[in-house]
């Protein structure tokens, strides 16, 4: 991973799937329901490699043991920033998870953040405005209830 900057481009995604597919499996939505997570990345490559994890859970006895629905289910059940780095997997997630669970996200001070995560979120026109005021700051304002 350390070539080609990989550990960054893919590896940072691929440790929040693993953190997510780990919390849905391990049972804690279901144990904790009013826990609130956020997980950077979109969630990494988590709402694209969920229907996998549901053909897991239907073929596999051990990907049941602490679970009894599917995992996509659980998906709407966790929040999300929006630093897809592509406006057709921002929108993929918002289908996924619905506009609600989606907050803004920079990645600053890194350099694969955007530089200005605002204007990215205005320009997304699959967004309607309540959807884009969502994601602005209102949703962030609900999940710490401020």
């Amino acid at each position: 991973m350390k070539n080609f900057y990989l550990a960054n481009t893919i590896g940072n995604p691929l440790d929040n799937t693993v953190a997510i597919a780990s919390i849905v499996f391990g049972g804690l939505l279901d144990e904790c329901p009013d826990v609130k997570l956020c997980f950077a990345h979109g969630g990494g490559y988590a709402c694209f490699g969920m229907p996998r994890m549901d053909r897991g859970f239907k073929v596999r006895s051990e990907a049941k043991e602490n679970i009894t629905s599917l995992p996509s289910e659980y998906l709407s059940k966790i929040y999300y920033d929006c630093l897809t780095h592509g406006p057709d997997e921002l929108e993929y997630l918002v289908n996924r998870v619905g506009s609600d669970r989606v907050l803004l996200g920079s990645d600053f001070p890194f350099d694969m953040g955007l530089d200005a995560p605002s204007e990215w979120i205005s320009q997304m026109s699959f967004l309607d405005n309540a959807s884009k005021e969502a994601i602005l700051g209102g949703n962030a304002k609900k999940l710490l209830k401020i």
